[in-house]
């Protein structure tokens, strides 16, 4: 019976310690952010979070503590089968901590729900990562799984329980020892049970993240992320729908910048760039630096100096000076399909879960922007280097009524295998051009591009940043799909539907790259361009307003003139970026949303409950603003659940 309560403790505290390996390999592997912390920060790491690691130790022993029980009576079966438990546990949690300390450079958070889409779909993941990277990815996980394996077999498994162990005493005490572990699993013997807030010690972020159980998070993800409650309570939800309906009133004084050329429907070429941040853009990123400045926000992302940033991007420079830029405009969320559900279909991101592209069954209920330039007769495509079915796009695209659609399948093997993702933007954007010229007017088309994706495996002769960390090829992708934009754009200003064409220039989301990396809760990482150049744009300027990517459908329908009133629904999130009676934009993440207005700027965190301030206009709270912008919040997950 001793030997059995030495297993159960060895077995529990083989876990511990493995979690608390895979925290220090995190810490490692997330170097630049860790050179931030002082030593006493990462020995706090390690404290604050083993609460959270005792926690997942507890779960992963529930089902050894279970066998023991059994194992008086059947002593070398239980044994081999605790060490096949252990094996096979080894290897999905040596992948997804793996998964979890590549993807935070990225995502800036711990594994969570934003994972679970792309469990569905494992060739998008190889499709993130380079033929290197996957390669030293499988010799890792194949060194880590032998060399923890190895240990449990030595120290924990090294000796066949006894055969001679009473079952009468053995049994109940694995039982008591197992039902025990709901104390750790708890995090105590409080009322509250463990939680994200458990483990909150510091005012920096990376080291709160850092001190998460990857596991917890995950698992926690799995069982709380119920989409048919609302996360969200902050008044009554009658409250929260009258203030949104009355939110759909605006005013009629918008600018019109959009000139037809001799009376005739414009043709509309939509420009989504795949992770461009305003802080890869220069002119954006000096107005954004002179934003916070003036509103006193410190961070570290603009340097005037910075020749590398200055000559990245020399095509889209030149468009922010020659047409329409809005220089505060936000992405919802931080992913692809929170940033075409709002720009195409007006409908933010989430925060459980992390768009409504999602989930099929309520796409339906979303009227998208295509869908009114089909109402005008217009000939409509869509571009895409990679594949449609991601994020049911496919089903967005054919609810539209867009019947060309050109995506990977549609290049030649060659091209559509050049890069990880698909076609390169040279190729796509090749095609646009060549395809533009035959297209029935008014057109309105779409180009998605992809060389700006993760592993940025953009063509080796184009590398303009020396260097090959992630900050230096996601700098080279990015000047590279300028480059590509750029002779897309200037074959299309040679051509006569150039004079009655607006193009907008926008992205689905940012990248926190480049180096030094934002964090998630900046306003800089969810400034992406909102640029409007093309023959029908007849002035240049600099738009301050702060408006988001849901305002685009209703802008254009202004813009261009289109008689239709906006549909139920879409009027709620969307208002013209030209209106002057609305300046404000939402973002969304798993653990909570932010807000951002002149008067004042916050992140809410639902996990520990905090609201932190961004900025305040004379250093106060305007609480009729926070008002509006809870009942915003909660009012959109309502409207998620009923649709």
């Amino acid at each position: 019976m001793r030997r059995l309560s030495f297993f159960f403790v060895k077995n529990y505290l083989f876990w511990v310690l493995f979690f608390v390996v895979f925290k220090a390999i995190f810490l490692v592997a997330n170097h630049s952010f860790t050179a931030a912390l002082s030593t006493g920060e990462i020995l706090d790491v390690f404290l604050h979070g083993l609460k959270m690691d005792l926690s997942a130790a507890g779960y992963l022993s529930l089902l050894p503590g279970v066998m023991l029980t059994l194992a008086p009576l059947f002593p070398k079966a239980i044994h081999k089968a605790t060490k096949v438990y252990t094996l096979v546990i080894l290897i999905p949690l040596t992948i997804l901590g793996l998964a979890d300390l590549s993807l935070y450079p990225s995502w800036g958070t711990r594994l969570d729900s934003q994972v679970i889409p792309y469990l569905g779909d494992p060739v998008a993941v190889v499709s993130s990562v380079s033929n290197l990277q996957l390669v030293l990815s499988f010799l890792a996980i194949a060194l880590i799984v032998f060399a923890f394996y190895l240990l449990y077999s030595k120290v924990v498994a090294n000796k066949p329980f006894d055969s001679s162990t009473k079952w009468y005493k053995a049994t109940p005490l694995m039982l008591l020892f197992t039902a025990l572990l709901i104390l750790p699993i708890r995090g105590g013997v409080d009322t509250a049970p463990l939680n994200f807030n458990s483990v909150y010690f510091s005012d920096k972020t990376y080291a709160n993240h850092a001190a998460y159980n990857y596991f917890w998070s995950f698992f926690h993800a799995l069982t709380h992320n119920t989409y048919d409650k609302n996360p969200l309570n902050y008044m009554d939800d009658e409250e929260a729908e009258r203030i949104m309906k009355n939110a759909v009133v605006s005013s009629a004084d918008s600018t019109y910048l959009v000139v037809e050329a001799n009376g005739k429907p414009v043709n509309v070429v939509i420009v989504i760039l795949e992770s461009f941040s305003n802080k890869v853009i220069y002119p954006l990123a000096k107005a954004n630096d002179e934003f916070d400045t003036a509103h006193g926000i410190s961070h570290n992302y603009f340097d005037e100096n910075n020749e590398v940033i200055k000559n990245l991007t020399p095509n889209l420079n030149r468009y922010c000076n020659e047409g329409i830029t809005f220089t505060n405009f936000y992405a919802t969320g931080t992913r692809s399909d929170r940033g075409l559900s709002a720009l195409l279909g007006a409908f933010p991101a989430l925060i459980k879960a992390s768009s409504i592209l999602e989930f099929a069954e309520k796409i339906k209920s979303v009227t998208f922007l295509p869908q009114m330039f089909g109402e005008n007769d217009y000939d409509m495509s869509f571009y895409y280097g990679g594949d449609i079915n991601f994020y049911n796009t496919n089903i967005l695209l054919l609810q539209s009524g867009i019947k060309n659609i050109v995506e990977r399948s549609s290049f030649p093997i060659a091209q559509s295998t050049a890069q990880k993702w698909g076609a390169p933007d040279e190729f796509l954007y090749s095609r646009l051009s060549k395809d533009i010229k035959s297209m029935k007017t008014p057109f309105f088309t779409m180009v998605y591009n992809i060389s700006s994706h993760e592993p940025f495996d953009v063509p080796e002769h184009f590398r303009r940043v020396k260097g090959t960390t992630q900050s230096d090829n996601y700098l080279n992708s990015a000047a590279y799909t300028d480059s590509c934009l750029g002779a897309f754009i200037e074959d299309l200003r040679k051509s006569p539907a150039w004079e009655n064409t607006l193009v907008v220039i926008t992205s689905d989301h940012t990248s926190l790259l480049p180096e030094p990396s934002s964090s998630v809760y900046e306003l800089s990482s969810y400034r992406v361009p909102m640029i409007w150049t093309g023959g029908v744009v007849k002035e240049s300027r600099f738009v301050d307003k702060i408006c988001s990517q849901t305002d685009l459908y209703a802008t254009l329908r202004e813009q261009l003139r289109f008689s239709s009133p906006l549909p139920e629904g879409t009027d709620c999130y969307s208002h013209s970026m030209f209106d002057s009676a609305r300046e404000f934009a939402f973002f969304f993440r798993p653990d909570g949303w932010g807000f951002v207005s002149p008067e004042q700027a916050f992140y809410s965190n639902i996990d520990n409950g905090q609201r932190s301030y961004i900025f305040q206009k004379d250093g106060v709270a305007n609480d009729s603003i926070v008002h509006f912008a809870e009942a915003y919040a909660q009012y959109l997950h309502n409207d998620f659940i009923k649709r």
